[in-house]
């Protein structure tokens, strides 16, 4: 079961990555921005916030390829997969009644893959607890 299991994590720290990694779309300018979150950006301010989120959405996403690609860190990629995504599902819960339909597609991608994270990362517990016994 272990070699399934770091294939299962590596699989959704990768898909996990290449979701991560679309946001960095939002660099090249408000017209981008705007496919991705239907959301204007007549503030420079705001506009800059967003270009740097993108980036560091980015930088997310090579941590969490890395991860994927190096067996030893699957479980830390996949707690800081499942914090990430886990962090916007709970904003959105939490405040997100005027959110719009690309922001509902984000909603729901990320939970999805809090689901995914949170199963491997369950896995890789009751794994643990079977090689203790065993």
């Amino acid at each position: 079961m272990s070699s399934r299991l770091n294939e299962f994590s590596a699989v959704v720290l990768v898909f996990t990555a290449l979701v991560h990694a679309l946001p960095l779309l939002g660099v090249f300018g408000a017209n981008q921005l705007h496919k991705l979150y239907a959301v204007q950006t007549h503030d420079s301010a705001i506009l800059l916030l967003l270009q740097h989120r993108a980036v560091m959405f980015a930088v997310l996403a090579a941590v969490l390829l890395y991860c994927a690609l190096t067996p030893a860190l699957r479980v830390p990629g996949l707690l800081v997969a499942l914090a990430c995504t886990a962090s916007f599902v709970a904003l959105a819960l939490s405040g997100g009644d005027g959110m719009n339909h690309a922001l509902k597609r984000v909603f729901w991608v990320d939970l999805i893959l809090v689901g995914l994270s949170a199963c491997a990362l369950l896995m890789h517990v009751v794994n643990g607890l079977l090689s203790a016994k065993g």
